[in-house]
């Protein structure tokens, strides 16, 4: 989380405690991988705290921070572009195909961004209470990547016929509307804090579900 190692170790928990009543819930396989989300965000939010901890002690050089931090933005960059069109193309029927190509195009969204981010080094310091992380690659080439993740995390959010997925598209997007326009430096740290929030309501379209299936 994008405040403090305390913040971020408490939403890990939340969220860990949310896939537990989840994952128990879900019934189809496609609600199983939907509720997974939120145990892979509580692991990114666990790299974070981390991140938060070395900081503190003004550690930049230890193994374990350069862990934490790639580890970090390995669910940033290397793993959301996938997963989303992914977890989405086991829902409805109607979105298989599409999802699909915006999973094999996910792929290698993932594997180019977080190449780049081995490729160029990543660095984190603390910035009036937010994370800055900086990976110096030329202009053009974040930006591509930036447009490039917004494909493939909420264009298929967008387009899915699973329900409640067109919610979280909307709540994704407030959640990247701000971030830009408040925390634009921090940009990375912040919105994954509003993605990981975001993902406290699949518990709801899940039980959701799970009612009324019985």
């Amino acid at each position: 989380m994008c405040f403090s190692a305390q913040a971020s170790f408490l939403a890990a928990t939340g969220l860990l405690l949310l896939y537990s009543s989840t994952i128990h819930a879900a019934v189809t396989r496609a609600d199983k991988f939907m509720a997974t989300t939120q145990l892979l965000f509580a692991l990114q939010q666990v790299c974070e705290g981390i991140v938060w901890i070395t900081l503190n002690h003004e550690d930049t050089t230890s193994f374990i921070h350069h862990l934490s931090v790639y580890g970090f933005l390995l669910f940033a960059f290397g793993l959301w572009p996938f997963w989303i069109p992914f977890v989405l193309s086991l829902g409805n029927p109607k979105d298989k195909k599409h999802m699909q190509l915006f999973t094999i195009l996910g792929l290698a969204v993932s594997l180019s961004l977080f190449g780049i981010t081995l490729f160029y080094g990543a660095t984190a310091s603390p910035y009036f209470r937010h994370i800055l992380y900086d990976i110096p690659a030329p202009w053009s080439l974040s930006f591509i990547g930036f447009l490039l993740f917004l494909i493939c995390t909420l264009v298929p959010l967008f387009l899915s016929h699973v329900p409640g997925a067109r919610f979280l598209a909307i709540a994704g997007t407030v959640g990247l509307v701000v971030s830009l326009t408040l925390y634009r430096i921090f940009f990375i740290s912040v919105w994954c804090f509003f993605a990981a929030a975001c993902s406290g309501l699949i518990s709801l379209l899940i039980f959701q579900r799970s009612r009324q299936r019985k």
